[in-house]
């Protein structure tokens, strides 16, 4: 997930993947801090007692740049890239 300057909306967001059922061997929210400027930073800095959550800072803006830079510090065998505004169903994983 790539965001800029959507500190008053993450929130909700991410209380949206809090809910999510984990599958079998977990998973990891990759969140890049696309160039903002708002309390975006603390906002997920907040939530990660209760996400898997790997926070990057990418200074550049832009979607694509944001997705590379998420992309290539994921782990997992399949990787989505989803918007700051989506709430996934708690079966989305």
């Amino acid at each position: 997930m790539t965001t800029r300057n959507r500190a008053g909306h993450l929130a909700e967001t991410l209380s949206h993947w809090a809910r999510l059922e984990s599958p079998e061997g977990g998973w990891q929210l990759v969140v890049v801090d696309n160039g903002s400027t708002d309390d975006t930073r603390s906002v997920l800095e907040a939530h990660r007692n209760y996400l898997p959550l790997e926070i990057l800072y990418e200074p550049k803006p832009g979607s694509g740049r944001g997705h590379n830079t998420g992309w290539r510090a994921a782990s997992g065998e399949i990787i989505a890239f989803i918007d700051d505004d989506c709430y996934p169903a708690p079966d989305f994983l």
